[in-house]
């Protein structure tokens, strides 16, 4: 359970204020109530994390405190963001502006496995979540190598938000 101060500053307010809101559009019946409430909802969530992630502690380490950190955050949203990219080390280590093995050191030192480690995981669950919500074969996935790279064979096999990979858009 993630416990954050809301008592603080003026944002403090604002999530107090908006949070009574939220409570009184659920027992109104206006139009659109639903609809605010659940937008409402998802900037107060947003606002909490952000709040919780900037009290972490400096020493902290996991996925969180490498979110904040500004290397490992910008090459987690890179990854994120181009999972079909076939990435090295070198080239997110250029990309952050680090050398290789300060970045590969920093990114471990956070995330507990290497880069490359992390983004067959990162693909294996895209690659679970299309298979869940699609009626594509694991095979047909397993074909689509431009969107998860290289690392997609041996990611299934170990066992290790979903995007439709380019490749499978007209057979899903």
């Amino acid at each position: 359970m993630l416990e954050v101060s809301v008592a603080q500053g003026s944002l403090g307010r604002w999530l107090k204020h908006s949070i009574r809101y939220s409570v009184e559009e659920v027992s109104g019946s206006e139009a659109g109530g639903g609809l605010v409430l659940a937008k409402l909802s998802e900037v107060l969530f947003v606002e909490t994390l952000r709040r919780y992630i900037s009290s972490l502690p400096s020493e902290q380490t996991g996925w969180l405190a490498g979110v904040r950190d500004p290397v490992i955050g910008q090459a987690l949203a890179l990854l994120h963001k181009q999972p079909e990219r076939p990435w090295t080390v070198s080239q997110l280590a250029r990309s952050v502006g680090q050398s290789r093995t300060r970045f590969a050191g920093r990114f471990r030192h956070f995330l507990d496995e290497s880069p490359m480690a992390y983004l067959a995981q990162w693909r294996a669950r895209l690659g679970a979540e299309f298979l869940q919500s699609t009626e594509v074969t694991v095979a047909q996935v397993a074909e689509a190598r431009t969107w998860f790279g290289s690392s997609v064979q041996p990611s299934f096999q170990n066992g290790s938000s979903a995007a439709r990979p380019h490749s499978l858009a007209a057979s899903g």
